[in-house]
């Protein structure tokens, strides 16, 4: 088998040891004794685990069988643990439910403004949005109390993130080094930036839409800077 399949047989292995045994992605990269973004890497079948990692989840309460978890071979679990649950066994978790996630509406002062969110508002979430667990698992790929939805009033991201879109976002994603587009707070307000970091603790905020001049803030003189999560998943009306 190529490398790309044997990266996708990881990754579905993986996900299979979380839905038998009941654990977060964050749990699993504790257990392996890695950070969760190298987790996720593992998880979306980006990169090989190594084998430190992979001996970890073996040795964990004597759980996993290497033969399955390296090769595909026969039961997941060892049989002391009186499970005999095969390679195809369907699982409990997957059974469809639905995950209500808070919603918020980043809202502008005119048509021509930038979206912003209200700390008030953040702190009190009046909505929710439901979405199917089957969904948040296979697309968004991210664990659901890390989650937030956000409905988008402005063209500040366009054509990334059109007005009237809704985009999904990972609380567990803050790294400034990461791309994309992150939610953050800074002088009580909350808004989408792109977010660069800059020598002498500084970060540069900038946003698609150039109709929109940027922002660099000291961290060192705004303690109420946040990052508040990465867009992972946006859905635009067509």
């Amino acid at each position: 088998m190529d490398e790309r399949g044997d990266l996708d047989l990881i990754s579905s292995r993986l996900k299979k040891i979380e839905e038998i045994l009941g654990f977060s992605p964050l749990k699993m990269a504790k257990m392996g004794n890695i950070s969760q973004a190298t987790y996720y890497r593992y998880r979306r079948g980006v990169s090989v685990p190594d084998l430190k990692f992979l001996n970890k989840i073996i040795k964990y309460d004597n759980s996993i069988r290497a033969e399955w978890l390296l090769r595909g071979r026969g039961p997941i679990l060892n049989s002391d643990r009186g499970s005999g649950l095969l390679k195809d066994e369907p699982s409990k978790s997957d059974a469809v439910r639905f995950i209500h996630l808070p919603l918020y509406d980043m809202k502008t002062e005119h048509h021509d403004a930038e979206g912003k969110l209200q700390l008030n508002e953040w702190k009190n979430p009046k909505q929710t949005l439901p979405l199917c667990n089957k969904f948040i698992r296979d697309i968004i790929d991210t664990e659901t109390d890390d989650l937030f939805a956000l409905r988008i009033h402005c063209d500040s991201m366009a054509p990334e993130v059109k007005r009237g879109g809704l985009v999904l976002v990972d609380k567990g994603q803050t790294r400034m080094s990461m791309d994309g587009i992150f939610i953050v707070s800074f002088d009580k307000i909350i808004r989408m930036k792109l977010l660069q970091r800059l020598p002498n603790n500084r970060v540069h905020m900038s946003t698609i839409n150039k109709k929109f001049d940027p922002i660099v803030i000291d961290l060192d003189d705004n303690d109420k800077f946040k990052n508040l999560g990465r867009i992972v998943w946006a859905g635009t009306p067509l």
